[in-house]
């Protein structure tokens, strides 16, 4: 399972399902996805089901290798998120909302719960996830409902979680 966010860039999905094919990742969910403002959008692959629901203001997709066609289903999806049951396992990829209020942010965290895993782009900060940048309420909360709910930080620290590129220039 992968999720990149990819800026709303038709070719960033495209190479990023390249990437994952070249790994043998069977589920991809993409964040800040490709759709026109007609609500359409270039999401189609030859190695993946483009399996979620394409409309204006979606910003998660999910795409799944063909040979799992009829062994995974979507089973819960809105604009932010996606979540996919297969072998019994409830995953998800998420787009959050960066904008909510604390008590809103924790709300919605709750309404994750039934997911077994989860990858995403959280939109906000923590120093367990990224030491190079200072805690934010809503990143607090997020550690604490990770802890109540046992999840943990896939892969350990590697990097910077989000940087931006302007120019060749990282900012």
């Amino acid at each position: 399972m992968a999720y990149q966010n990819i800026g709303g860039q038709c070719e960033g999905t495209h190479a990023f399902l390249k990437w994952c094919k070249k790994r043998r990742i069977d589920i991809v969910f993409v964040g800040e996805a490709c759709v026109d403002k007609k609500g359409t959008g270039t999401q189609s692959n030859p190695s993946y089901t483009l399996a979620s629901k394409v409309e204006k203001g979606k910003r998660t997709m999910v795409y799944w290798r063909w040979k799992m066609d009829g062994g995974i289903k979507v089973i819960r999806e809105d604009k932010r998120l996606a979540w996919v049951e297969v072998w019994g396992h409830k995953l998800g990829g998420i787009y959050a909302d960066g904008k909510l209020s604390v008590g809103k942010w924790r709300e919605w965290l709750e309404s994750l719960n039934e997911a077994d895993s989860l990858v995403g782009d959280w939109n906000t900060h923590n120093q367990v996830w990224d030491p190079l940048k200072e805690d934010d309420t809503r990143g607090k909360d997020m550690e604490e409902w990770m802890v109540e709910k046992g999840f943990e930080i896939g892969g350990g620290y590697d990097g910077p979680t989000w940087e931006r590129i302007v120019n060749g220039q990282r900012q």
